[in-house]
């Protein structure tokens, strides 16, 4: 899993790219109270939490820092 510094790195870059940009702490405070782990951003592979309301964007990311290529891994 990534520091939380490398992933808002990701996420202004993703920011850069597509003009969205989202407040990691807040999404972060917000899977903690739906009893998600708080990891919007922070994962280096494919996510299983597909309940999770921030799982579309969160995949976004990583597709966005690997170029486009989402890495699935063993879902």
């Amino acid at each position: 899993m990534l520091a939380f510094r490398q992933a808002s790195e990701r996420a202004i870059r993703h920011a850069v790219t597509t003009g969205e940009m989202v407040d990691m702490s807040f999404v972060h405070s917000i899977q903690r109270g739906e009893q998600h782990i708080p990891c919007f951003g922070r994962l280096e592979e494919y996510c299983p939490h597909t309940t999770c309301r921030w799982h579309h964007q969160c995949m976004a990311l990583l597709g966005q820092s690997t170029g486009g290529k989402r890495a699935v891994v063993g879902v």
